[in-house]
């Protein structure tokens, strides 16, 4: 048995393209699968981000972004 948080299988700038590991069993949540996660395609994210913090910048502030915490959880039974 396999018990993983939410994982990504592409790779990205802060995490590891998730690995498949052989099981019998997986537990794995699915946080964004209800249909009402509908997200903007990355690169638009990228620009947003971007354009965001050249902006705060520009007004000689600092760029602050809220994130959920990065962490990677794996364990085996």
């Amino acid at each position: 048995m396999i018990y993983t948080s939410d994982v990504c299988t592409r790779p990205m700038a802060t995490v590891e393209k998730a690995k498949p590991i052989p099981c019998d069993v997986l537990a794995i949540p699915a946080t964004y699968g209800l249909p009402l996660y509908r997200f903007p395609p990355r690169e638009e994210v990228v620009v947003a981000i971007k354009r965001f913090i050249e902006r705060c910048f520009e007004d000689h502030a600092t760029p602050v972004m809220i994130a959920e915490q990065i962490h990677k959880s794996l364990s085996r039974a």
